[in-house]
């Protein structure tokens, strides 16, 4: 669990228990949370190579990209999956070549001995394959009266999207994991004056282009853990060795402050041992001993049914 430094703050509810009692306060840190991948993939020391199905048959429907521009998306498309995953990675930016293919050329992609060949050439354990990017046609939305903002006459296009990316194992052909999204893409074009559908049309590709690439990075995040800010607390006291657990926490040595607070949790003051245990249970979270973390919250909730036991131990649970 990574963990950065912050201003400590002091709730307004814990400073008057601080100042008409000798019981606990609360402290309060900011930590980065890892959140589980939503389709995870170990990655971790395997070669990788991108690979993509470049379509061959011409869309002859109206408002839809030609072959080569659905080839020169799905090319730049492939390219911004490469580049996120060296970032997250921490490889050099080139590290992870990709290969483009026609359709015909990968027919027979789910044999697994074309997989295994693929892996050959490539020289890769994992092979990350882009199978279909489609953007379809392109509508303009329609609407009685063409809307005025900042002076300007403003349209609306859509298109739907779809897009599937599966991901094999090189060594068995297998496949590790499917990713498939359907969804709608829409601009808002600002004009001076109304402008006629087709001439709307001609500028999408462009636009559609210059998204291509980071849309791509974005995508490779669904195979990766995320890291997210949240706010945890820890009881204290009043006195020395608390203070000193505190500020070894706020250091990240979690051991270190379990050590202080672990023989607080034998006090005959029941809330001071609960408070104790719920300290525990959050140095468990950030070493990411969750199941540990849970049993002194059971601990603490025999001592003391302190405020924040049930609350920790229901989204503990979850992870």
């Amino acid at each position: 669990m990574k963990y950065f430094k912050s201003k400590i703050s002091i709730t307004l509810f814990a400073s008057i228990i601080l100042l008409t009692s000798c019981g606990p306060y609360l402290e309060f840190f900011n930590v980065e949370v890892k959140m589980p991948a939503n389709l995870p993939v170990d990655f971790k020391e395997k070669s990788v190579s991108v690979f993509t199905a470049i379509p061959l048959t011409e869309q002859l429907n109206e408002n839809t990209l030609s072959t080569a521009e659905d080839s020169v998306l799905m090319i730049n498309f492939a390219k911004g999956m490469a580049a996120s995953l060296e970032k997250h990675l921490a490889l050099d930016a080139g590290a992870i070549p990709v290969f483009n293919h026609f359709e015909s050329e990968i027919s027979d992609i789910r044999e697994r001995s074309f997989i295994e060949s693929l892996s050959q050439s490539s020289e890769s354990d994992v092979l990350v394959l882009l199978e279909n990017l489609n953007v379809g046609k392109f509508e303009k939305l329609k609407t009685d009266k063409t809307p005025i903002r900042a002076g300007f006459a403003t349209s609306y296009i859509y298109a739907p999207l779809s897009l599937l990316i599966n991901i094999y194992d090189g060594s068995t052909g297998d496949l590790i994991t499917s990713l498939t999204q359907n969804d709608t893409i829409y601009w808002e074009i600002l004009s001076k004056e109304d402008v006629r559908e087709e001439r709307l049309m001609k500028g999408l590709f462009p636009a559609l282009n210059k998204i291509s690439v980071p849309a791509g990075e974005d995508i490779i995040n669904n195979f990766f853990p995320d890291w997210v800010n949240e706010e945890r607390c820890l009881y204290s006291y009043d006195d020395y060795s608390w203070r000193r657990a505190m500020s070894l926490a706020m250091d990240f040595k979690w051991t270190d402050a379990m050590s202080i607070w672990m023989a607080e949790t034998t006090s005959q003051d029941k809330v001071k041992a609960s408070c104790a245990a719920y300290n525990i249970a959050i140095a468990c979270e950030m070493l990411e001993k969750y199941d540990l973390a849970i049993e002194w919250l059971d601990y603490a909730q025999k001592r003391y049914p302190i405020t924040g036991l049930e609350e920790l131990k229901s989204y503990l649970r979850n992870k």
